[in-house]
C-alpha cells in the first residue's frame, strides 16, 4: 500500500508550515486560525477531546 501524500486542510495551513520551515515565527492570528480549523475538523469527524482541551490560560 502506497502512503498518501500529506495535504494541509487549507492554503493558510500550508503557508504556515512553509514559514516554519524557513525559521520565521508564526503570528498569534495564524495559531488561532489553525486551532479553529482543528476544532472544526474534530467536530466534523466526531472526534471527542478531553474537557481540558477547551481550558483557557486562566484555568
Amino acid at each position: 500500500m502506497t502512503p498518501r501524500k500529506f495535504r494541509p486542510a487549507s492554503r493558510a495551513a500550508s503557508q504556515s508550515s512553509r514559514q516554519l520551515e524557513k525559521g520565521s515565527a508564526m503570528k498569534r492570528s495564524e495559531i488561532n486560525r489553525c486551532i479553529a480549523e482543528a476544532e472544526a475538523f474534530f467536530a466534523r469527524n466526531g472526534f471527542l477531546l478531553p474537557r481540558f482541551a477547551e481550558w483557557s490560560p486562566e484555568d
